[in-house]
């Protein structure tokens, strides 16, 4: 899998994914950095087949943006430090690549990983 890291989450991110032999960037990366609409960033996620990782909830919400991503990792460990955060990516990337295969959105939690259908 390959990935799109939102701003949402810190950059550093891509760097674990990238250590471990995965493509990810970082949607300050991309040509008009953080002022990229989600929109936007959806938009290059799907053309680009790219797993969008976000914190952003308003995927979920009652009022969805408009174009969804195709395949999403919704993080849902609040607050939580950079550190442990990180911890949480290493401790699961391996896991979250194989339940990509079969599924188009996974929850990144506190408690582990969590597919949905």
């Amino acid at each position: 899998m390959r990935y799109l890291v939102d701003s949402s989450l810190p950059v550093f991110l891509c760097e674990i994914y990238r250590s471990s032999g995965f493509y990810a960037e970082h949607t300050n990366d991309l040509t008009s950095g953080d002022e990229r609409t989600d929109q936007e960033s959806i938009l290059y996620a799907n053309t680009y087949t790219l797993v969008f990782v976000t914190r952003d909830v308003a995927f979920l919400s009652s009022n969805p943006v408009p174009e969804k991503p195709q395949k999403l990792l919704l993080v849902t460990a609040q607050s939580i430090k950079n550190r442990k955060l990180f911890d949480l990516f290493w401790d699961n990337l391996h896991d979250i690549d194989t339940l990509f295969q079969s599924h188009d959105f996974i929850e990144l939690s506190h408690d582990g990983l969590v597919a949905h259908e």
